[in-house]
């Protein structure tokens, strides 16, 4: 079934769109590339922009935000058929680690109430 293998669950949104949001104002290079094997569904590029990001925690009424300001660059993948979701949340996760980035949320499918959040915030 397509709509579970694309990626744009809350998390990696948040993720990549707060990462190209800082490598993409200094330079137009990404610092983490398409897991091997993507396919890419849509594009969206702004020279400036405002962006809300869900920052935790996801279990009350009124989740806590972050708004930033920037060049952003925002991409939506397919997935290979066979890699899960969770190994390119891992693999991602592990970059950004290394590369010293602050995790602003992290958040298992399911585990964090996000739908009922992600519609307040985003409509």
């Amino acid at each position: 079934m397509k709509s579970f293998k694309i990626l744009s669950p809350l998390l990696f949104a948040l993720i990549f769109t707060s990462l190209n949001i800082s490598i993409n104002a200094q330079n137009s290079e990404s610092l983490v590339s398409p897991f091997k094997g993507s396919s890419t569904l849509g594009t969206h590029e702004a020279r400036f922009s405002r962006l809300t990001l869900l920052v935790g925690p996801l279990d009350g009424k009124n989740p806590t935000t972050l708004e930033v300001e920037g060049a952003l660059v925002s991409t939506i993948y397919e997935r290979p058929d066979n890699v899960t979701p969770f190994e390119i949340f891992k693999s991602y996760e592990k970059i950004l680690k290394e590369a010293d980035f602050d995790i602003l949320l992290a958040c298992e499918e399911g585990k964090c109430n996000s739908k009922k959040n992600v519609k307040a915030i985003y409509g």
